[in-house]
């Protein structure tokens, strides 16, 4: 019996890829309302239906993919979380919550070169609107530098620069202290 339900479970997941690459939104849907039922994985769950949402250009993907991550962050798993907000930035601009999510991530799984990056994408993309918290996160990526490559500090302190002197100002005399 175990079996048969195992096979049904397979059938169903092929004929979900079909309906999806055939285009039948709503029967897609459908079905993946059903298999939820077999995984108990709420946050892969979310993470699936982003999947298939995106796969038919609806904007309710983010959505899924923004709940996904916060639920695998919650739950510890962090590689995934990262790996979802990742591919949430690839297809938006990138919202200020899910920057600052992985860089707490990145901070706890210690990845100094992803901190460094997100540090950046915040100061850049937020400079203009919260001088204060993007030279928090300045602050963050000079910390983070100084201790192990120079050579990317420089290249940070270069690309503030070019963005916004004031804040380029606040990090060197911060760097200088």
């Amino acid at each position: 019996m175990r079996q048969i339900m195992s096979e049904k479970n397979t059938v169903a997941w092929f004929k979900l890829a079909d309906f999806v690459s055939r285009g039948e939104k709503e029967r897609a849907l459908n079905l993946y309302k059903l298999l939820m039922h077999s995984i108990n994985d709420e946050a892969l769950a979310l993470q699936l239906a982003g999947d298939i949402f995106i796969a038919f250009n609806d904007q309710q993907a983010i959505e899924k993919y923004t709940s996904a991550g916060r639920m695998y962050k919650k739950q510890k798993r962090f590689l995934q979380a990262a790996t979802v907000y990742e591919h949430v930035i690839t297809l938006q601009e990138s919202s200020l919550d899910v920057l600052i999510d992985l860089l707490e991530i990145y901070t706890t799984l210690q990845n100094q070169v992803k901190i460094i990056e997100i540090t950046q994408q915040i100061c850049i993309a937020y400079m203009p609107i919260d001088q204060e918290s993007a030279l928090a996160f300045g602050k963050k990526a000079v910390d983070c530098l100084s201790k192990t490559d120079t050579e990317q500090l420089h290249l940070f302190l270069s690309e503030v620069e070019k963005n916004d002197s004031e804040m380029y100002l606040g990090l060197s005399e911060y760097l200088e202290r």
